[in-house]
């Protein structure tokens, strides 16, 4: 009687529990492994494709005042390289491929 007692309250608690996982996730199926690794996959290509296009963001802007500061003819490649916060031999390149 105690078994039966015990086996009825675990059918109950498993339907319950099953009912309410259904309720909080709008009864959508769980995500097996091979969805898991490819959601994981997507969101590291996206984190990787921001950071690529803010470093290029940041290169062109650069790129540009230095190119900026080179067209006034006023300032050292000492100078503009302290200005723009880039090497000097970014400045020389950037001087090269202007010429």
């Amino acid at each position: 009687m105690y078994l039966l007692r015990l086996l009825i309250l675990v059918i109950r608690l498993r339907r319950y529990s099953t009912l309410g996982i259904e309720e909080l996730t709008e009864n959508q199926k769980t995500m097996g492994i091979r969805e898991q690794v490819l959601d994981i996959a997507k969101k590291e290509g996206i984190a990787v494709g921001e950071k690529n296009g803010f470093v290029k963001g940041v290169k062109k802007s650069k790129t540009e005042v230095v190119k900026n500061l080179l067209a006034a003819d006023k300032f050292s490649t000492q100078e503009i390289a302290n200005f723009a916060s880039v090497t000097e031999a970014f400045v020389l390149e950037i001087k090269k491929s202007l010429k």
